[in-house]
């Protein structure tokens, strides 16, 4: 089904392996497009300057599962980030 149709418009959350949940804010403009922009959000909570590949898992209409990669595939590591 296309995003549009099924992404709840407002904030969706994300969460990694750590248990460090975010919320991102979606643009109803980009959900047409199957597009949301979050990666420099991402960057920012862990406070990482370059990253190559940020993947995401949808499940649901609120919900997504974040691993970040370096150029060379590593995973970061990621740090506890308090509330």
């Amino acid at each position: 089904m296309e995003w549009a149709d099924t992404l709840v418009i407002g904030t969706n959350f994300f969460s990694d392996s750590r248990g460090n949940v975010l919320n991102i804010e979606f643009e109803e403009k980009l959900l047409a497009d199957r597009k949301f922009v979050g990666g420099r959000q991402i960057l920012d909570f862990y406070v990482i300057d370059d990253a190559a590949y940020i993947c995401t898992l949808y499940y649901g209409d609120r919900y997504f599962r974040l691993r970040v990669f370096d150029i060379h595939w590593k995973e970061v590591q990621y740090p506890v980030v308090g509330n």
